[in-house]
């Protein structure tokens, strides 16, 4: 069973503020350098909540597991100190401009 992520585009005003309402962190960054596959060291652009230095990916199987790359650029969305296949979004300017807009 595949894991169902909502695409960024899809991304409605109550869908950015229940994401900064629940979610640890959610920054645009670039992975500067891995630990492992699943730690990554980043540098943040923009912090719409939260300043995580390092980034931990959820774990599991080939389908809904994540994993990082050296020069990866995206939004993450950090929930209980991970984030998951569904928290790396592009960064794509609409999402970015609404995201500053809800921005806490």
């Amino acid at each position: 069973m595949a894991c169902d992520c909502l695409i960024a585009a899809g991304y409605t005003d109550s869908d950015i503020e229940r994401v900064l309402a629940q979610a640890e962190a959610v920054v645009h960054a670039k992975v500067l350098s891995l630990a492992t596959d699943r730690e990554a060291q980043i540098t943040i652009y923009e912090s719409f909540k939260g300043q995580p230095m390092v980034l931990k990916a959820q774990s599991g199987d080939q389908d809904c597991g994540t994993s990082f790359r050296v020069g990866e650029e995206a939004i993450y969305i950090v929930y209980s100190g991970q984030v998951g296949l569904c928290g790396r979004l592009p960064a794509q300017p609409d999402l970015l401009r609404r995201l500053r807009e809800h921005k806490r």
